[in-house]
């Protein structure tokens, strides 16, 4: 599973040790948000609050905002917010996860569900369902991967296909997307596989073996017409576009990273990329068609610099970048059009973007956790 995500010192001492050996690093990630508009409070009035521990699922009904979490990611979707962190037991250990569902406009928890061990992706909303996987490692045995089919609405389960033999929850770029909707399917990856599932019957219809594959991601376009799959395997990354309907290869590209290269933006035009070299790495923009690069628009950072889309904007963050690594950018050139408008760019981190308003996690040094709260999208971001 996945480590706790370390406090704003901590993160600060082992990124300012990392620049010193290797001068400049990157890797990126990307959460991406199709939503609708959403009645957004100020920050003030989300942090007013005394925030409560949330050390396993709390009661409907409580705000995301008045909690305290460990390793939380949020998604942004039509449907509302989806929130997971982990379950803590009083001694530190972890139990789980848990999967939240909130009103946007409120941030009231309205539906949540608990799981055991394994490691959630981000969950994808499609064909009127939410989809999340739940990954094991091995261990030294087999791991495996379980995608599930949810009501979007209550997070019941409304289906369940579990693949093995893999490993799973490795992407340590920071990406937690495992799934895809394409070419009117939904596509898994499936730790050293790439399945494609029919979305009702649960059916794994197709598989495309990524042999000695250590770790691999997925994207694709919000039309489903393009496919795009990384993955590493012997220190050595690559970029692939597919076919979105028979998984064809149809271009590949090798790229520099050790570790499987972020998937952000997908477009027919263009990809958006964080490619871990080691202790080194960078963002970049390459063609859908050839995943050639884009000249000028890669962008170096340290180890924890990220990208992701949303409202309209590309979104870099790097939690020691300050203003020149905390911005919003054009999405097709990577040209910055304002800076990020959190109150502390050394130590908040930038989680989701909705219409016109950021989630971004706060360190709260008191209760040695998380909380979330909001800004407002800057409008020299449109």
């Amino acid at each position: 599973m996945r480590s706790f995500r370390a406090g704003p010192a901590a993160l600060a001492a082992a990124v300012a040790s990392m620049l010193t050996l290797v001068g400049c690093a990157a890797v990126t990630a990307r959460i991406s948000a199709p939503a609708t508009p959403l009645a957004v409070a100020t920050t003030a009035a989300r942090a007013s609050a005394a925030p409560a521990r949330a050390s396993a699922a709390s009661a409907p009904g409580t705000s995301i905002f008045g909690l305290t979490l460990d390793n939380e990611s949020l998604t942004v979707t039509a449907a509302g917010l989806y929130l997971t962190w982990y379950r803590v037991r009083p001694s530190g250990s972890v139990t789980g996860e848990v999967l939240a569902r909130a009103d946007a406009g409120t941030g009231l928890i309205v539906a949540q569900r608990k799981f055991g061990s394994g490691l959630l992706g981000a969950p994808l909303l499609a064909d009127g369902s939410l989809w999340v996987t739940d990954s094991t490692a091995g261990d030294g045995a087999p791991g495996r991967e379980s995608l599930l089919r949810l009501n979007p609405a209550t997070l019941a389960v409304t289906g369940q296909l579990t693949v093995g033999g893999g490993d799973y929850g490795s992407n340590d770029s920071g990406l937690r997307g495992q799934i895809a909707a394409a070419g009117g399917s939904i596509w898994m990856d499936g730790g050293g596989l790439l399945v494609r599932v029919d979305p009702r019957s649960m059916r794994q219809d197709l598989s495309i073996a990524f042999p000695g594959a250590g770790n691999s991601s997925l994207g694709a376009s919000p039309d489903g017409t393009v496919l795009i799959v990384a993955e590493t395997r012997n220190g050595i990354g690559t970029v692939q576009r597919r076919d979105p309907v028979t998984g064809a290869l149809l271009a590949s590209s090798a790229s520099n990273g050790v570790i499987t290269p972020a998937i952000a933006d997908v477009t027919t035009s263009g990809v958006w990329l964080a490619v871990p070299t080691g202790m080194m790495g960078y963002v970049e923009r390459v063609r859908t068609g050839s995943l050639s690069p884009v000249q000028s628009t890669d962008v170096a950072g340290t180890n924890g610099i990220r990208v992701r889309y949303g409202d309209g904007a590309l979104w870099v963050t790097d939690p020691v970048g300050g203003a020149a690594r905390n911005y919003c950018a054009d999405p097709a050139t990577g040209r910055v059009r304002a800076r990020l408008p959190l109150p502390d760019l050394g130590q908040d981190q930038l989680l989701a973007v909705g219409p016109r308003v950021l989630y971004y996690a706060a360190f709260t040094s008191s209760a040695n956790g998380w909380r979330i709260a909001t800004a407002a999208v800057p409008a020299a971001c449109d």
